[in-house]
C-alpha cells in the first residue's frame, strides 16, 4: 500500500506560479472596431482561441463578447508575470480578489492593452477594460489553500524583488 504523503496541501509547482487556467473577457460595443478590441486582447495574452457571442443591449444595440479559456503554459506565464509585477499592490487585496472558486480577478485597460500596455484598473475605464480570472491551484481544493499558496508565491516575489533592488546602487 502506498503511503501518501502529508503536506498540509501544498503541492510542488513545477511552472514557478500557482495559476492552471485563465479565463479572459472584453466586451465590444457595436461603436467598436471588433479588430482593434481583439487585437488589444491578444496583445496581452498572445496568440489564443477567441470565442465570441453576441448578445442584446439594453437599448437593443448588438454587443460582442470576445472571451478565452485556456491552460496554455505560456500565456498563464505572460499573465502571471503581470500579477508578480503588481504584487504589491494586490498582496493586500487578495481576500476580494480571489472568489469562492479559487478565481483570482483583475481588470486592465482595454485602450492601454491595445497599445500593448498593462494598466490594472480599479473602477471604470475610458474604453472599457479586460476582465481577467487566474485560477489558483490548491490542493485539496479549498478557498484557504489558495488563498495560502497565492499569499505566498507572490509575497515570495515581492520579496525578491526588494532584495534586488536593495542591491542596485
Amino acid at each position: 500500500m502506498a503511503k501518501k504523503k502529508k503536506d498540509g496541501g501544498k503541492r510542488t509547482k513545477t511552472h514557478g506560479h500557482p495559476f492552471v487556467a485563465i479565463h479572459a473577457r472584453v466586451f465590444c460595443q457595436a461603436t467598436e472596431d471588433e479588430e482593434k478590441v481583439l487585437e488589444a486582447l491578444t496583445r496581452i495574452l498572445g496568440e489564443v482561441e477567441v470565442s465570441q457571442t453576441t448578445v442584446e443591449g439594453y437599448f437593443g444595440n448588438p454587443i460582442k463578447i470576445l472571451s478565452v479559456d485556456t491552460t496554455d503554459r505560456d500565456v498563464l506565464k505572460k499573465m502571471a508575470d503581470v500579477v508578480s509585477a503588481h504584487g504589491k499592490e494586490f498582496l493586500g487585496e487578495l481576500e476580494t480578489r480571489l472568489d469562492e472558486d479559487r478565481i483570482f480577478h483583475f481588470r486592465v485597460s482595454k485602450q492601454a492593452a491595445y497599445e500593448g500596455e498593462i494598466e490594472i484598473v480599479r473602477g471604470t475605464a475610458p474604453g472599457g477594460v479586460i476582465d481577467i480570472g487566474l485560477k489558483v491551484e490548491a490542493y485539496p481544493g479549498r478557498w484557504e489553500i489558495g488563498l495560502r499558496n497565492l499569499r505566498e508565491w507572490l509575497a515570495a516575489r515581492t520579496t525578491a524583488e526588494n532584495d534586488t533592488n536593495s542591491h542596485q546602487p
